[in-house]
């Protein structure tokens, strides 16, 4: 049987379960690249003295956190996912859909099923593999039962990469995509860190879409929604506070890179970072409903 290529994935979520949106980000590609990708993104954090940053930590212009973001964005877009040797996918859902707005509703469950979706997706755009899967430690997920799931799953949709006739059990388990998925220190692994950037700013462009998209009108390019000079902002705040303003340069600078580098991603139409061609390596990806059959799970 021929030699599959082993890819990695790392994962987190951003948002809590009371607020409407939640966002998974995910950050995958081969082990050669993902090891050049963590060195780079641990040689940020250590220039700038750091061994973590959080979405939820960028709250001044000035701060180390929001240079370290600034620097993984840039970074991760401009050396790595335009040559689409890393990809960089979000799944968001909105809690009030008539798929969440379910009495009841069981939460950390249904996040496990959100991690499932989202992994399945990003395992048909590489193609089928072999995968191992890190996620967050904080996430209440049951690993054995989503390993479990991807590696059902993945088989029956798209069978037709696998001729060969399974004789065996143990031919069977030779196949499995997913051989391991395990938990990690988000301060220890700098890769789970970029996924909770990205996850944060899909969630925050969510909940903050439209006010983002005028902000960027008044102190960005009009036609790019993005930063012209980061200088000049900070003195005339108003209405926004210090911690928008850092997140709307953020989303600002992301959404001028996916531009420059033609990976379909828009920001102005749906008034959200929202990719329009999903085999793109910066995919931003709206849940929604497959049906009124498609409920989230209760407890």
């Amino acid at each position: 049987m021929e030699k599959r290529i082993a890819l990695m994935a790392f994962c987190d979520a951003s948002g809590v379960f009371a607020e409407h949106y939640q966002s998974i980000g995910v950050i995958s590609g081969t082990t050669e690249i993902l090891c050049k990708l963590r060195n780079d993104m641990l040689k940020i954090l250590t220039d700038l003295g750091m061994s973590e940053i959080k979405f939820s930590d960028i709250k001044k212009l000035d701060s180390r956190e929001f240079q370290a973001a600034w620097r993984f964005f840039t970074e991760s877009i401009n050396n790595y996912i335009k040559y689409h040797n890393v990809r960089a996918d979000v799944l968001t859902w909105y809690t009030a859909d008539s798929r969440h707005s379910t009495p009841g509703r069981d939460d950390i469950e249904n996040l496990g099923r959100m991690y499932f979706h989202l992994l399945r997706n990003i395992a048909r755009r590489w193609g089928i593999t072999s995968w191992s899967i890190h996620i967050d430690k904080n996430e209440k997920v049951d690993f054995d039962v989503l390993r479990e799931c991807l590696n059902s799953k993945i088989y029956q949709i798209d069978t037709g990469q696998f001729p060969e006739i399974i004789e065996s059990l143990e031919q069977l388990k030779e196949l499995e995509v997913v051989k391991e998925i395990s938990e990690v220190e988000s301060h220890e692994e700098p890769l789970v860190q970029l996924a909770d950037l990205f996850a944060g700013v899909a969630h925050f462009s969510n909940e903050k879409g439209t006010e983002c998209c005028e902000w960027l009108v008044t102190y960005g390019n009009p036609a790019q929604e993005s930063l012209i000079d980061l200088n000049s902002i900070g003195s005339n705040l108003g209405e926004y506070s210090k911690s928008e303003e850092c997140r709307y340069c953020l989303i600002g600078k992301i959404n001028e890179l996916c531009k420059k580098y033609t990976l379909y991603v828009s920001l102005k139409g749906e008034k959200r970072l929202q990719t329009k061609k999903p085999s793109s390596p910066m995919n931003f990806w709206t849940y929604e409903p497959q049906g009124d059959y498609d409920k989230a799970p209760t407890s």
